[in-house]
């Protein structure tokens, strides 16, 4: 993955066969955009808007009923209007068992909002994703 350092704050460190990506700004969001995972600096107009929420937004005017969201561990209610926005476009959302969360907050909201598909423990969600792929696709 090449990396703009002039332009983002993010850094990428490959090793083990896994890349993990740190993003030092703080006021920075991942957004869908012409298909294409893009990392940008929140526009002040955005407020006190999450950044989940944005990116789930993006993908979700991106990727329409395609799109999936999946809320883990994490505080206060980030992530519960781009779960909204998922399902308003048909597409599925998935939230981690608020009590196998380490933080509540986040799957917990989502949760609350009615429109997540499924409340699973994290090793039960790639399980659950293929097999609502497949049916999917027969």
């Amino acid at each position: 993955m090449d990396i703009d350092a002039r332009n983002s704050s993010l850094r990428a460190d490959q090793g083990g066969g896994k890349l993990r990506l740190r993003d030092s700004a703080t006021q920075t969001t991942f957004l869908m955009a012409d298909g294409h995972l893009t990392l940008t600096v929140l526009p002040h107009e955005y407020g006190k808007r999450s950044a989940v929420d944005i990116f789930f937004s993006t993908l979700a005017e991106t990727h329409q009923s395609r799109s999936i969201a999946i809320v883990l561990s994490g505080i206060a209610g980030d992530g519960a209007i781009g779960v909204k926005r998922i399902k308003e476009v048909g597409g599925t959302t998935i939230a981690q068992k608020p009590k196998e969360a380490q933080h509540e907050g986040m799957p917990r909201s989502a949760i609350e909002t009615g429109m997540v598909d499924w409340v699973l423990p994290v090793a039960e969600m790639p399980r659950r994703l293929l097999e609502n792929l497949r049916k999917g696709a027969s």
